[in-house]
C-alpha cells in the first residue's frame, strides 16, 4: 500500500475517533446531569435561588426565588435539556411568571466539570461562573 493512502487511511481513523469521543463525552454529561440540583445565582442586585429537575427523557423543571433589596418573587420555568458541544443547552417553554423568561428562547452554559455532587458552568448571558449541587433527600 502506498505511503500515502497509508497516512489517509490513519487521519480517517483518527478523526473518526475524535469524532465519537466528543459524543460520548456529550452523552456521559447528559447522563451525569440527570437528577435534582440546586443552586444560588448573584444577577447584578438580585440573588436567584433555585431548584433544577433535569429528567431523563430531556425536559427539565426549575423553581426557586430571585431576592432584590429584601423583596422575594416566586418562580418556575419548564423545558427541554441536552448536552451539545460540551454546553448544557436549555429552551424554556413555560414560565410563571410569564415574561421571567421568555417562552421558546434557547439559553446556553459552558460546562467546567461536572463531579457526582457538583456542577460548574459558565453562564452565557452575564459570563458568570455558577455552581449548582447535587440535591440530597433527607
Amino acid at each position: 500500500m502506498p505511503l500515502g493512502r497509508v497516512l489517509a487511511t490513519i487521519a480517517a481513523v483518527v478523526l473518526a475517533a475524535a469524532c465519537s469521543e466528543e459524543k460520548l463525552a456529550d452523552a456521559d454529561l447528559q447522563g451525569r446531569l440527570i437528577g435534582k440540583w440546586g443552586e444560588t445565582r448573584e444577577i447584578g442586585d438580585e440573588v436567584h435561588k433555585q431548584m433544577i429537575q433535569l429528567n431523563p427523557d430531556g425536559s427539565f423543571a426549575v423553581s426557586g426565588t430571585v431576592t432584590k433589596e429584601g423583596a422575594n418573587m416566586s418562580f418556575t420555568f419548564r423545558g427541554s435539556w441536552a448536552v451539545r458541544d460540551g454546553y448544557f443547552w436549555y429552551k424554556t417553554l413555560s414560565s410563571e411568571p410569564k415574561d421571567f423568561y421568555p417562552s421558546g428562547k434557547e439559553y446556553r452554559d459552558k460546562i467546567l466539570s461536572l463531579t457526582n455532587y457538583e456542577w460548574v458552568m459558565i453562564e452565557e448571558s452575564t459570563g458568570e461562573k455558577s455552581r449548582a449541587r447535587r440535591y440530597q433527600e433527607p
